[in-house]
């Protein structure tokens, strides 16, 4: 994989910002295997930023094997939140999505997100420009909160996703998740069509 091409992928799947103060509220997206994690993540942004509202994502999870679920992913993120009883805080939970395209539709069900402005959001660093964009179609600012990702030995980051073959692996899935999901309307890729072009000449 050539130094450019890293460089074209780190910049089509990584989103950072900086954050802004205040910020109007916490979104989640809904995860079946890293809820304790996203649950720390949660602690960590009352904690330091203030944030009042917390609007988590997440339905019952379906497995392949046929096994399925009886409690939403949202619910259990919640159950692992150590202030989830606070008054000051509230929690709203979105309870049918299956997928990160539902989780922000029927999120859109639950909270007006037309009365926010700035939000946090938690997300894979190597998935935090799609999660962002997911949000773009409305006038709405987004930070990243990172949920931490490490596979042989390495942080899958900006920095170093490319030094193990997992770190590839996920980062050129989301570059398939572009093309895929992008291409047919899913969310906007305007923002990075240049990014994707260049990519697919890198690549032919």
């Amino acid at each position: 994989m050539s130094q450019t091409l890293i460089d074209e992928l780190t910049s089509l799947c990584f989103y950072r910002q900086d954050l802004v103060e205040p910020v109007d509220f916490l979104f989640v997206f809904g995860s079946n295997v890293f809820q304790h994690q996203l649950a720390q993540l949660i602690n960590q942004a009352i904690e330091t930023t203030g944030v009042k509202l917390i609007l988590i994502t997440g339905g019952v999870a379906r497995y392949n094997d046929l096994r399925i679920d009886s409690v939403a992913e949202s619910e259990r993120i919640l159950a692992a939140i150590k202030y989830r009883d606070r008054t000051d805080l509230r929690f709203i939970l979105e309870t049918i999505s299956t997928n990160t395209l539902e989780n922000v539709v029927e999120a859109r069900k639950a909270y007006n997100f037309q009365v926010s402005k700035q939000m946090l959001f938690i997300a894979h660093s190597y998935a935090t420009m799609r999660s962002y964009l997911f949000h773009a179609q409305g006038e709405i600012t987004g930070w990243p909160l990172v949920l931490p990702s490490e596979v042989e030995g390495y942080g899958v980051s900006q920095a170093d996703w490319h030094k193990s073959a997992k770190g590839r692996a996920l980062v050129w899935g989301e570059y398939l998740r572009f093309e895929a999901y992008g291409r047919r309307g899913d969310f906007p890729i305007q923002a990075v069509e240049h990014t994707l072009r260049k990519i697919q000449l890198l690549v032919a």
